[in-house]
């Protein structure tokens, strides 16, 4: 389980760009009519999904009824900080969870970014492509903070060895960095 521990943040970034892939690919290619997973994305996708009704994107989508045209503080601090405790918090069942939240977090990122490219503004799609970037990045770190924890467990029960490595408190901390700098960001865009 060492490995595990090791290449967390690796395996965390191949779960979810595996899962974006595919939800961009099946949404650029219109395979899909609507975003694949709707659930744990942030309230700059709401948005967007409002402004996408004059340039005709998605008038008869099952998601519209969920685009808010403004999203409260709560909605943005509940959609960044629930994804990141609960692929945290999930890594004591042996981390399946954890794959499995992460893998359909990409593909429901993945699958928003292509109809906000397709169907809104440019300054639109780059506040949401910056959005994307910085809640990517807090899932992933987030993931390999669950996958650490796994390992950990892991270790612990299997050899009675307690041992916490450096790297686990700087993936914390990054991930708690990434949450506070994503609702900052997404609390401006709101306002923009």
């Amino acid at each position: 389980m060492q490995k595990l521990r090791d290449n967390s943040l690796k395996i965390a970034l191949m779960i979810f760009i595996s899962g974006f892939y595919i939800g961009y690919t099946l949404r650029f290619f219109d395979v899909i009519r609507t975003p694949l997973v709707r659930g744990f994305l942030f309230p700059i996708y709401d948005q967007a999904v409002a402004s996408m009704k004059p340039y005709g994107g998605y008038p008869n989508s099952q998601f519209i009824g969920y685009g808010i045209s403004e999203s409260t503080g709560f909605d943005i601090f509940k959609n960044n900080f629930l994804p990141a405790t609960l692929l945290i918090g999930t890594s004591i069942i042996f981390g399946l969870p954890t794959m499995i939240i992460l893998f359909f977090i990409g593909v429901g990122a993945g699958s928003s970014l292509a109809e906000i490219i397709e169907f809104t503004t440019l300054s639109t799609s780059l506040q949401f492509i910056v959005a994307t970037i910085i809640f990517a990045a807090m899932v992933v770190y987030a993931g390999s903070v669950g996958f650490y924890i796994c390992s950990f467990l892991y270790d612990t029960i299997r050899n009675r060895d307690f041992k916490v490595e450096k790297t686990f408190y700087d993936h914390i901390l990054v991930t708690a960095g990434l949450v506070v700098l994503g609702i900052i960001v997404q609390n401006i865009f709101r306002v923009v």
